[in-house]
């Protein structure tokens, strides 16, 4: 299955933050693959969650190793998924 190209408009925001980003070594690729691939992970889990409970969670926290690694994400595969966690609070 052939998928488009994917652009992104660079603004003065985007490119401090992909700085940030590739501070470890990342390429601007592997950067926004990791980026993405993290919310995408909290948006499913807030999904089940609030398929689960009835109620939105408010919060979500991610473990450090979720935005570090353990990730090979150049062949865009993750050897351990972000682990949101729970923190208290009424649901919306």
């Amino acid at each position: 299955m052939s998928r488009p190209p994917v652009s992104v408009r660079r603004t003065p925001d985007f490119d401090e933050d992909l700085a940030v980003l590739q501070r470890g070594g990342l390429s601007a690729s592997d950067a926004v693959r990791q980026a993405v691939r993290l919310i995408a992970h909290a948006h499913r889990t807030v999904d089940e969650l609030t398929e689960r409970n009835g109620q939105r969670p408010v919060s979500l926290s991610i473990h450090v190793t979720a935005l570090t690694g353990p990730y090979d994400v150049s062949e865009g595969r993750h050897t351990a998924e972000p682990t949101p966690v729970i923190q208290g609070g009424e649901g919306r």
